[in-house]
């Protein structure tokens, strides 16, 4: 077995049904997701909707930069994210970690963690080396541009101060030749 860990190279954000977004907050510099840089994607909240309790839209990360080879067969995906909250009011935890194929997102399968996010950097992974997430997976499905992650987060208790930053999302393929 051999994988390529590889950056997604586009991002965007995406709606959610039911997200704590009346009025259209997203998350602004998605770019910043890219790389563990200390530069981050950071939830759009203005201050007169807090407190919330709810979960943000959607950080979609999209179309690997490393290809997987054709002829492959996947053995699973890997997801890890970057993650940290902005000051120490809120308890940000993960809503969804869901893949994205052919440009759907996929909710039948849900790797959030319920572990709280701390006021530094930390990486969770999410899937495995052997974990295919319920879906059959071909190299060009994961070489397109309809592959990728979406990710929302969500808080509870009261919030006055901080919002979910994301520092980077990659993902890692292992598949056989």
């Amino acid at each position: 077995m051999a994988s390529v860990a590889t950056t997604f190279t586009t991002f965007g954000t995406a709606a959610r049904a039911g997200s704590l977004d009346p009025i259209g907050e997203t998350w602004g510099t998605t770019a910043n997701a890219q790389s563990i840089d200390a530069s981050r994607a950071s939830y759009n909240a203005p201050g007169p909707e807090r407190p919330w309790i709810g979960y943000t839209f959607f950080l979609t990360a999209s179309q690997v930069s490393s290809l997987v080879p054709a002829g492959s067969v996947i053995d699973g995906i890997k997801v890890s994210v970057t993650k940290r909250k902005s000051a120490s009011s809120g308890v940000w935890v993960d809503s969804a970690v869901f893949l994205i194929k052919g440009g759907t997102i996929l909710t039948a399968v849900n790797k959030a963690s319920a572990t709280a996010y701390t006021t530094t950097d930390v990486t969770e992974t999410y899937g495995g080396a052997a974990d295919k997430w319920g879906q059959a997976w071909t190299p060009a499905e994961i070489n397109g541009a309809g592959f990728g992650v979406a990710y929302s987060a969500s808080v509870s208790g009261p919030n006055l101060t901080d919002v979910p930053e994301i520092d980077a999302i990659t993902v890692e393929v292992s598949y056989t030749l």
